[in-house]
């Protein structure tokens, strides 16, 4: 007699080739979340680089005497769409302003934002 079972090792059965099947998926899940994890983080910190920007401008202006004192609003119009400030500015002396400044913008229907809060000097303006 012959024993069969001998015989049929040379491929895979059933079971193998499901939890094979099984892993596989399961790893390419992780992989596809790990991208959309690395886009939603991309996005993320290009947005508030545009911001740190968009704040710098706003604070260069302040500077250069741009912006009443008190409260402003404004967007970047279609240069940044999407990107509101608001500024608040108060003398505190003849040449140093209090500025606190806010960029706005919405990622996925979540408002996002950066605040800062600095002191400028007001140069004077010298008409020609």
């Amino acid at each position: 007699m012959t024993n069969n079972r001998s015989n049929n090792k040379n491929g895979f059965m059933l079971l193998e080739l499901m939890i094979s099947i099984t892993i596989l998926g399961v790893a390419l899940v992780i992989c596809i979340q790990s991208v959309s994890s690395f886009l939603r983080v991309s996005k993320t910190s290009h947005n508030i680089t545009v911001a740190g920007h968009l704040s710098e401008q706003i604070l260069w202006g302040v500077s250069n005497g741009n912006f009443a004192a008190g409260e402003n609003t404004g967007n970047f119009g279609d240069q940044y769409p999407g990107f509101e400030w608001k500024v608040k500015t108060e003398h505190i002396d003849n040449y140093i302003d209090s500025v606190d400044i806010t960029i706005l913008w919405k990622e996925q229907g979540i408002a996002k934002y950066i605040e800062i809060d600095t002191l400028s000097n007001r140069f004077e303006r010298k008409d020609e």
